[in-house]
This record gives structure tokens, C-alpha cells and sequence, in this order.
């Protein structure tokens, strides 16, 4: 009997030292040593009832909890963000596009864990098969009692009630934090539904340009590189200063649903970590149902799998009834790895020449998305290939411009970047998250920019200025319920 309560104490030990490693580092808490111990054993057991030996379970389990946390550091290297429930969904889109992930990968890991999956397959195959029926009795009935306790201490627990990552995860710990965002995140209660628009005044054309990784080279590499047309945008503009993105280099969703539906951290709560999951209870929210009345073709441009985030099935609940995915691009429309910016631009001034009623435009680039590594675009660098590809955005923007004041549009403009790149040892998270954005005002092809703006502002305040410019409103009273 002492002797397994010893070794149940020196796997708690052991469990308690890996998560320490996790980042960011802290004195851990024992509010929440609970939380970071059921985890393990409810895994412990379960592997208890397949393979029937407690040893190799709880190898396995330490190794899956060492896994999580060298996981969780090399998010918060590249991205300053640790683990966070949501990130296992990103296991779906890492099967659908792994060069999106295998680069944040060491080279070392990515050819030692192969070996040691399948070697301990192996191993567990080859015990599963002697086991002692008498443990595998054992771990089922210890998983059952443990998973409901597991169950009753997260939903009486009165830590983490608001999200604070960080400061939670050197508090309370990873595996602690990954349970209660979970838990909190199944208990956010919906938004009630708002309505959609009144029809008004708006300019015929709106046209909404969501730009891959897009940003100042001079925030970025302190770097004189020329953005011609970030530049006139800027002058031309009603409106400019820095988008606040929530991530760095990643995370595209989070700004998309703050743009499209002009909902803050603050009102999402748990949910901020990945907006599309619950993005079905939201879709009154989005620019294309709020405006449907003003502008009846609602098309979304994304050249790219639409499937990559469930876009497929989110964008058409939005309000979107018109979808043009990366089958209507030539393969010859690639710049490097994805279709090029400037050919998608002219898709885009292409919709908007031919459009015979009010239209809404979104477009969602590809060019500038990562993996960046040399040799990319032929580049000495991955900076490089990045102030390569940066230079056909600033093109487009350009282009879309000229277009628009060459076919004498009557339209809003709103251009923005998503995130900044995350490019190993050039661009690190520490140096900001602002990128840039730009709003410009046609009437009959020319730019009218009478008492310009220039206002740092988060995705969510770009929605609503979005909404004012098309009502001449306030922010404030645009985006108020109807």
C-alpha cells in the first residue's frame, strides 16, 4: 500500500515540475494544483484500461504532458501565447495545410517524434495483449471517478473567471488553464441577435480588403523599403492609423470576426481565443446581414481551401450569397506558394467594374502567408521573399485605386492588414502587433479626403467605422442595435 502511495506522490512531483516549464514561468499556485493534476490522471488511468500495466501508462502520460508543455513553448516563442483550448482544433487544419505548422517545428523533434510514436505503439500493442484484466478493471472505474470529480471541481471552481492567458498560466498553470477555458468557454452564453439595417445612402460599392500579413516594413526592420501605395493610400485616405490585432503572426480568424462583426474581447469573453467556433450563434452580427438592405450582392473573395477554418460553412450564415474560392484563380495566378495579391486584386476591381447593383466585397488574401523561410521566391532570406511578396501588396493596393478612379466608383475602400508575419529570428512578438489600415472615400473615381483621421483602432472599432462612414453616424450610434 505505502509503496503505491510513494510513487502516486512521485508522479505528482514529476507532473508538477514539467508544468512549471511551461511559459510563461511563474510560482504556481496550489488553488489550481487540482485542475493540473486530474488531467493526468484521468489519461493515466484510461491507458491503465487499454494496456493493463500501470508502468507504461504512466510513461505515457508523463510524455504526453511533456509533449503539451514543449508544445505550449514553442507557441509562445513565435506567437507570445501559450496553449489555450481552442488551439486543438487547429489539430483538423493541421491535417488539411501542415506546411501552415511543420515550420514552427524543430527539425529535431520532427524526425524524433515519428520514432518514438511508433516505437511506442509498438510497445503498447505488444503489452495491450498481456495485460492484467484486473488493472484494466481498475483504470475504468478510476477514469469514471476521477472524470466526474474532474467534472464537479470545474464547474464549482471560482478561479479564471474572466480571460488573462498569461498571467493564468504562471498562476495557475497549463494544464489547469486549458481545463477552465474549456469550462468557461461552454458556459459563454450567446449574444442576442440584433437587426439587420435600415437601407440608407450608402456609396454603391463597399469594398472590405482583408491583406495577409500585411504591415510596415518600418515597424518592422526599422527599413526604408518604398510602399507606393500604402503611401497614397494614406494621403488619399479619410481615415488611417494602425490596426490593434489581438495575435501576432497567426490567428487570422480573430481579426476577420472583429471586422465582420464588430464584436471587442471584451463582449466574446472566452470565446475571443477562436471566434468562428461560435460563430453560428453570431451571424446577426456580420457586415453582410446587417447591410443586406443596402447592398443585395454580398460576395466573399478568398483564394484559398475554403474549407481552412469551416469558412465554407461560416461565410454563407454571415450573409454572403455569392463565394469565390481559389477554384476560380489560374495556376498560373500563384507568386511563390498561394495566388498572387495583384491578380486577386483584379479579381476584385474586376467584380466591382462589373457589378450592376449595390455590392459588398470582402476579400481575404493569400500571398503573404507563411511559411517564410529562404529560397522562398528565389530570396537569399526569409526577409527577403517577405519584402517581396509585401511589395505586389502594396501593388494591389495601388491598383485598386487606380481602378477604382479609372471606372469613376462611387465607393468606401477599407484595406488592412490581419496580423504581423512571424518570421524566425526577424520578426519577434515583443516588437508590437500593429499593422497598418486605410479607408478611402470615392465619389465618381475621386478620392475625398476633406478632414482626414488618423486613430489607432482595433478590428472591432474598424467595423464600426465601416458602419459610420456608410450612415454618417458616430461609431457609437452606427453600431447600436436597430
Amino acid at each position: 500500500m505505502w509503496s503505491v502511495v510513494g510513487w502516486g506522490l512521485l508522479l505528482i512531483v514529476i507532473a508538477e515540475i514539467i508544468d512549471g516549464f511551461a511559459h510563461p514561468r511563474g510560482l504556481r499556485t496550489m488553488r489550481g494544483i487540482v485542475l493540473r493534476l486530474l488531467p493526468v490522471a484521468i489519461v493515466m488511468a484510461g491507458l491503465v484500461a487499454l494496456l493493463g500495466s500501470f508502468w507504461l501508462s504512466a510513461i505515457i502520460a508523463m510524455l504526453l504532458l511533456l509533449s503539451t508543455v514543449v508544445g505550449s513553448n514553442i507557441k509562445y516563442e513565435i506567437l507570445g501565447e501559450p496553449l489555450v483550448f481552442s488551439d486543438l482544433i487547429v489539430f483538423i487544419s493541421f491535417l488539411r495545410a501542415p506546411k501552415f505548422y511543420l515550420h514552427a517545428i524543430p527539425v529535431a523533434l520532427r524526425v524524433a517524434l515519428p520514432i518514438v510514436f511508433m516505437g511506442l505503439l509498438l510497445v503498447m500493442v505488444r503489452i495491450a495483449r498481456s495485460g492484467d484484466s484486473d488493472s484494466r478493471l481498475d483504470g475504468v472505474l478510476v477514469a469514471f471517478v476521477l472524470g466526474v470529480l474532474s467534472f464537479m471541481v470545474a464547474r464549482r471552481a471560482t478561479i479564471m473567471k474572466s480571460p488573462d492567458l498569461g498571467p493564468d498560466v504562471r498562476c495557475f498553470g497549463l494544464l489547469s488553464t486549458l481545463v477552465m477555458y474549456s469550462v468557461r468557454w461552454r458556459r459563454e452564453r450567446p449574444p442576442l441577435p440584433i437587426s439587420p439595417l435600415k437601407a440608407v445612402d450608402a456609396p454603391p460599392l463597399l469594398i472590405v480588403i482583408q491583406c495577409e500579413s500585411f504591415a510596415d516594413p518600418r515597424q518592422l526592420f526599422n527599413d526604408t523599403m518604398e510602399m507606393p501605395g500604402l503611401a497614397l493610400a494614406r494621403h488619399k485616405a479619410i481615415l488611417h492609423g494602425n490596426l490593434l490585432p489581438s495575435g501576432f503572426g497567426a490567428y487570422t480568424m480573430r481579426t476577420e470576426y472583429g471586422v465582420m462583426c464588430g464584436r471587442d474581447d471584451s463582449a466574446l469573453g472566452f470565446r475571443r481565443y477562436d471566434p468562428f467556433l461560435t460563430s453560428d450563434q453570431e451571424t446577426s452580427f456580420a457586415l453582410p446581414n446587417r447591410l443586406a438592405a443596402s447592398y443585395p450582392d454580398r460576395v466573399f473573395i478568398h483564394p484559398h481551401d475554403m474549407r481552412f477554418y469551416s469558412r465554407h460553412r461560416i461565410v454563407p450564415n454571415w450573409g454572403f450569397n455569392q463565394i469565390v474560392g481559389d477554384d476560380r484563380f489560374a495556376p498560373d495566378a500563384a507568386v511563390g506558394p498561394y495566388i498572387g495579391d495583384i491578380p486577386f486584386g483584379a479579381s476584385i476591381a474586376g467584380l466591382a467594374h462589373d457589378a450592376t447593383k449595390p455590392t459588398l466585397i470582402y476579400g481575404v488574401s493569400m500571398e503573404n502567408h507563411g511559411p517564410w523561410k529562404s529560397n522562398r521566391m528565389g530570396m537569399a532570406s526569409a526577409a527577403d521573399a517577405y519584402r517581396a511578396h509585401l511589395a505586389n501588396s502594396d501593388r494591389m493596393l495601388h491598383n485598386l485605386i487606380t481602378d477604382l478612379g479609372n471606372m469613376r466608383a462611387d465607393a468606401l475602400l477599407v484595406f488592412y492588414g490581419d496580423h504581423r508575419p512571424s518570421i524566425p529570428n526577424v520578426v519577434h512578438h515583443k516588437s508590437g502587433r500593429a499593422t497598418p489600415y486605410v479607408m478611402l472615400r470615392f465619389v465618381d473615381g475621386r478620392c475625398q479626403a476633406t478632414s482626414p483621421r488618423q486613430a489607432d483602432l482595433t478590428p472591432a472599432m474598424l467595423h464600426q467605422e465601416i458602419l459610420a462612414q456608410l450612415s454618417n453616424q458616430s461609431p457609437q450610434a452606427a453600431n447600436s442595435p436597430s
